[in-house]
């Protein structure tokens, strides 16, 4: 026995007007990475220093950076909390200034140990 469901019963399909394609992927990456790139130079760190800090490669870094890789949520969470910046600053369309969190709200203590002593 075949049934057949009511299209009354289902969600509305997605179509090209309801859709956001105002940015492709690749411009969300190009995007990302230079505010990775813009707030890192800010501070003053080099991509070694950013990766000591946040545990991801020089060369994955230097990808990001440069638009060239599909990033991972968890390693943009990562970055951010090594740039002290919140995540969602990242995803924005304007040319905002990315908000440096205070330190108090950051889980290291104190500045940046590089474990250079």
């Amino acid at each position: 026995m075949t049934t057949t469901q009511n299209s009354s019963n289902l969600s509305p399909a997605i179509n090209e007007d309801t859709v956001n394609t105002s940015h492709t992927q690749q411009e969300w990456q190009n995007n990302i990475g230079q505010k990775l790139r813009k707030h890192r130079k800010a501070l003053h760190l080099s991509l070694t220093d950013l990766s000591r800090l946040s545990g991801v490669a020089v060369p994955a870094l230097s990808h990001i950076e440069n638009g060239n890789r599909d990033v991972k949520l968890s390693t943009l969470v990562r970055l951010s909390d090594a740039l002290r910046i919140d995540p969602s600053k990242l995803f924005s369309t304007d040319n905002e200034n990315l908000t440096t969190i205070p330190k108090s709200q950051t889980k290291p203590t104190g500045g940046y140990d590089l474990g250079d002593d």
